[in-house]
């Protein structure tokens, strides 16, 4: 089929106008971009043709791939033939094509195929010749044969009448004629399901012929039957329509027409009849959409050619850059008066030519109002208005246009340098980063000198000051948390409507609001999917350093990993329709989002933690005139492991070298004695020494702590939280001195660590002491077999076409073989195909599935827990599987643990795809008035502070970390410490459990050093009977 002509035919429209469209769309162009920014390309075509063009080219190639996996697969099993390919040419729907596939296609288990496997064809094919020699028994008995299972002459006989009704419900022919049978004269029937009162009770008992029933209607019933209210179901003229079949197949004077009656009457009610209704259902709510689409079509048009403003002659004005700023001038009714193009804007600056069109147009019809899009060079257009309107002299009864004194304002509110009226009090270097007028400003922001308050301050004043709509706004943030904590501050300052439309994410979330939706596929998926590449080409690796490398190489660093290898597994990831979390940014970077407005201001905080990929994004999405504001600390800088260095402002300085750099060194969090501890130690890095000014008091004295063993020194921890709240144990009770002016809630506390080892310990330790807290960031238990099974079953629900999850937890929770875990993923596969109904998907799942047994279960749990997906939260959920498929034990109580930080099962599942250390928690040992005690590794606490940290485990081989066969970068894992150190506001205890850190000796003279006592572990003991 010649796609482009059948397009051209069908739209009538020009060849090069298809061809030109087609390429469009091809590179990524949208649909809107093509329509407005290519129609010298496209001859001017408006978007409805580019839609119906970009849907039916859809529409026709997926019908050409069909066309040729079917001919592929025929042509495989020796059957094509010249007749069978020319009706496969001729076919124009895939249900057409479907219908002809059918006798071909791979079948599962069927009465027909068991029938089959006794030998029971050439009986078959015997009643299916209608002549006989005798009776019909007497062949029969023939193929009774026990061991094959065939008892009896009747069995013989139901088998081939089963084998039958498979080959008539397979001519496609046949199924044509019947489904415009019943098309043409059957009718739609519902019934109520449930005895209350709904909005759906005049279909309670409805009846209506389906070449007259509205799409209304149809979706009516649609939803009545999904919420449970009716049954419905399509029923032809079944006497009228056997008996075309009998016409069809029974020959005259046949000598079997009495069994082939039987056998037609079985295939259309149990094969023929359930299929043709599934698919007419489906045929007509499409329609039933497409339908209810145009009415709304044709609503919205009459609402849009309302007049913008009654009673009032407007001037609208649309900007743009190359193609022009467009005019329409519009009468008081709505009605269009004239159309024009005027180019005062970047490239071609005709001002003069395009401010004499204006006035013109303003003079001839007297314009009363001004209206200017809010777009791509709205901000230039704007401010040409305003002052071609300033320049003129109006009478001193005239009324100058609205929109141009807007205009005016805000040129003046882009000269502005005040700091914004709801904004926190700034210091001389945060107002100077604030209120910047340079295309790049990178701020330097040591920890505690309001970092996060001089970003927020930056949107306000760009937002209300400098008169920027929020849409062009994106502010990246490492974590997801710190994400929400923008958005709130922002609300709260500005009210949610002021912010509407601003961008807040992490890099991950910003890119995936921007590519087409995919699953992201999980720890567990992406081991599985390595290993079988390895295995494949050799490779004695193991997948979880194979992984680690191939992320290295797409992040920008050189990692030892053959070619061949990541091509395989990035070709299993494309065949499981899944995607890696660097694939996101990567993916990201083909996208073109030079028109995208959100990212005309890009403000990027933690800039010190980019990797090279995010580096080229940030370069990718502000472009060369886009305003970007960049804030972070080389020192802070820790995330070597993925690609991050501490130069990254060196590399922005030679991008940009006119980027405007100041730099915040005014602590507002830490005591002084917190900061003199971080500063000591930070100066042993290469480099000026730093400074951190204290706007706080001194503050108490840094302590530290040394223990003989890991476990001495986690129950010393857990002994000093207890006195810390109040709680005393026999000892301290016994002695005043301990006893504390000032009492803490365990919320006010954290415990950090190098490493989630080292946490565990302490947590145990925690929990002893009936101590609640809350652990942070990806612990072991998350790599559990069954913990990911669990999970896989949830993103398997959420997007069916992950069949590798769905692999998963069949395996895993519900112990299906391979065999019968293909059969699934296939049903899956036509499942997501057929419909995007929740509960329709589930039923034709089911119907599939029907004949596998050992599958009821899985199915019966899905169609539980679907419908609860998005209303139940994330815990209630997992709990509701773990009992279903009898699952127990420590992880799945973590996970469950887990859950409850989040209400839903989306968020959750995305915070554990695409979240930092911070955005992944568990809560441990119940809950309190005081709350909980967090206990995170250092990673995971970048970017939070706390009255009291805990800084436990500074051993020497814990920190700095040293690992077997790699290098250890002791300025990074100085940075590290660094970063720890200054999480503290009030308080800060630094603790080791055997070999001190050799960067304890970089501590200043007045950190306290103790000794903790060696503390044994308690015995358990029992007693034994002698009997």
């Amino acid at each position: 089929m010649d796609i482009l002509k059948k397009l051209q035919e069908e739209l009538n429209i020009k060849a090069s106008q298809v061809e030109n469209t087609v390429k469009l769309l091809d590179e990524g162009n949208t649909v809107p971009f093509i329509a407005r920014y290519r129609k010298e390309m496209t001859g001017s075509l408006d978007d409805q043709i580019i839609r119906q063009l970009s849907e039916r080219l859809t529409a026709l190639r997926n019908l050409e791939e069909k066309r040729g996996q079917v001919k592929n697969a025929i042509a495989e099993q020796g059957n094509l033939t010249d007749e069978l390919a020319a009706k496969l040419d001729a076919a124009e729907t895939q249900t057409e094509i479907d219908d002809i596939y059918r006798p071909f296609r791979p079948k599962r288990r069927t009465r027909a195929s068991i029938a089959k496997e006794k030998g029971l064809q050439p009986l078959a094919d015997m009643i299916w010749g209608q002549k006989l020699i005798g009776k019909l028994e007497d062949y029969a008995s023939a193929f009774v044969d026990a061991e094959k299972g065939v008892e009896t002459i009747a069995d013989a006989m139901q088998g081939a009448k089963d084998i039958l009704a498979e080959q008539i419900s397979d001519d496609a022919d046949l199924r044509k004629t019947l489904r415009e049978a019943t098309v043409q004269y059957g009718a739609l029937l519902s019934k109520k399901s449930k005895e209350e009162p709904s909005v759906y009770e005049m279909y309670y008992d409805y009846q209506e012929p389906l070449k007259k029933a509205a799409g209304h209607r149809i979706l009516a019933v649609n939803r009545g039957e999904k919420e449970g209210f009716l049954s419905v179901k399509i029923e032809g003229e079944e006497d009228k329509l056997l008996q075309r079949m009998e016409r069809k197949i029974i020959r005259k004077n046949s000598d079997t027409a009495e069994i082939l009656r039987e056998v037609i009457a079985d295939s259309y009610k149990r094969l023929i009849a359930p299929s043709l209704e599934r698919e007419i259902r489906n045929d007509l709510t499409e329609k039933a959409e497409e339908s209810a689409i145009g009415v709304f079509r044709e609503n919205l048009k009459q609402l849009l050619l309302q007049p913008p403003i009654s009673g009032k002659v407007v001037l609208a004005l649309d900007p743009a850059y190359r193609t022009g700023c467009k005019i329409a001038v519009i009468d008081a009714t709505g009605k269009p008066l004239e159309t024009a193009v005027v180019y005062p804007t970047p490239p071609q600056n005709k001002t003069a030519e395009a401010e004499k069109k204006l006035l013109g147009l303003i003079e001839k019809y007297g314009v009363d109002l001004i209206s200017i899009g809010n777009g791509t060079a709205s901000r230039e257009s704007e401010l040409f208005v305003a002052e071609m309107l300033k320049n003129q002299p109006m009478n001193a009864d005239a009324q100058q246009p609205e929109a141009p004194n807007a205009a005016k304002d805000m040129a003046a509110k882009t000269t502005s340098t005040s700091v914004p009226t709801n904004a926190p009090q700034l210091n001389a270097s945060q107002q100077a980063a604030v209120c910047s007028n340079a295309q790049t400003t990178a701020v330097i922001a040591g920890p505690g000198t309001g970092k996060t308050k001089t970003l927020v301050s930056r949107i306000e004043y760009l937002i209300t000051e400098k008169g920027v709509s929020p849409k062009e706004i994106t502010a990246v943030t490492f974590t997801r948390q710190a994400a929400q904590e923008m958005q709130s501050r922002l609300e709260t300052a500005l009210g949610k409507k002021a912010v509407k439309g601003l961008t807040v994410g992490t890099f991950h979330a910003i890119a995936l609001g921007l590519l087409p939706k995919k699953a992201i596929a999980d720890r567990e998926t992406r081991l599985s999917l390595m290993a079988d590449a390895l295995a494949d080409h050799g490779q004695k690796l193991s997948p979880a350093a194979a992984l680690e490398r191939l992320s290295l190489q797409k992040n920008g660093k050189a990692a030892d990993l053959p070619g061949a290898v990541a091509e395989d597994y990035q070709q299993r990831l494309e065949n499981a329709n899944l995607r890696d979390l660097d694939d996101v940014l990567l993916e990201a970077l083909e996208l073109d989002t030079s028109r995208i407005p959100a990212f005309r201001y890009l403000l990027v905080d933690e800039f010190q933690d980019i990797n090279a990929v995010q580096h080229q994004l940030v370069r990718h999405w502000s472009g060369d005139s886009g305003n970007l504001f960049v804030i972070g600390d080389p020192d802070q800088s820790i995330y070597g492991f993925r690609g991050a260095d501490a130069g990254c402002f060196a590399r922005l300085l030679a991008d940009r070298p006119d980027t405007s750099v100041i730099i915040l060194t005014q602590n507002y969090r830490s005591t002084a004695a917190v900061l003199e501890c971080a500063t000591a130690l930070i100066n042993h890095n290469p480099g000026e020494n730093r400074c951190l000014a204290a706007q706080g008091t001194i503050g108490e004295p840094v302590r530290l702590m040394i223990a003989p063993d890991a476990f001495s020194e986690a129950a010393w921890i857990a002994r000093e939280i207890n006195a810390m709240v109040g709680g005393a144990d026999m000892l301290s009770a016994h002695n005043p001195g301990n006893q504390r002016e000032t009492l803490r809630a365990f919320s006010e506390m954290a415990v950090l660590c190098r490493t989630h080892r080292q946490l565990e310990q302490i947590e145990t330790s925690l929990r002893q002491q009936g101590i609640p807290c809350v652990i942070c960031g990806r612990e072991r238990f998350w790599e559990d077999g069954t913990v990911q099974a669990l999970l896989g079953f949830f993103r398997w629900l959420r997007h069916p076409e992950d069949t590798v999850s769905l692999h998963s937890a069949l395996h895993t929770l519900w112990k299906c073989p391979d065999a019968l875990i293909q059969q699934a993923q296939v049903a899956s596969r036509e499942m997501t195909a057929q419909t995007s109904e929740g509960t329709r998907a589930i039923a034709n799942l089911r119907a599939s599935l029907a004949p596998f047994e050992l599958l009821t279960p899985f199915v019966d749990t899905a169609e539980t827990l679907l419908p609860a997906l998005a209303s139940q939260p994330p815990r209630k959920l997992i709990d509701q599987l773990a009992k279903a498929t009898a699952r127990k034990g420590k992880a799945i109580e973590q996970l469950l643990d887990a859950a409850v930080f989040h209400k839903r099962m989306d968020a959750f599942l995305d915070a554990l795809e695409t979240g930092e250390e911070a955005d992944i928690r568990r809560r441990s040992g119940g809950e309190k008035a005081s709350g909980a005690v967090s206990l995170m590794t250092l990673h995971g606490a970048k970017g939070l502070e706390f009255p009291v940290v805990f800084l436990a485990g500074i051993n020497d081989g814990d920190l700095p970390h040293h690992q077997e066969g790699e290098e250890t970068n002791v300025e990074e894992e100085r940075r590290l410490f660094f970063v720890g150190i200054t999480r503290a506001r009030e308080e800060l205890i630094l603790s080791c459990g055997g070999e001190p850190s050799p960067f304890l000796s970089e501590c200043p003279a007045s950190v306290i050093r103790s000794q903790i006592p060696k503390k044994q572990p308690a015995i358990r003991m029992e007693q034994l009977s002698i009997l």
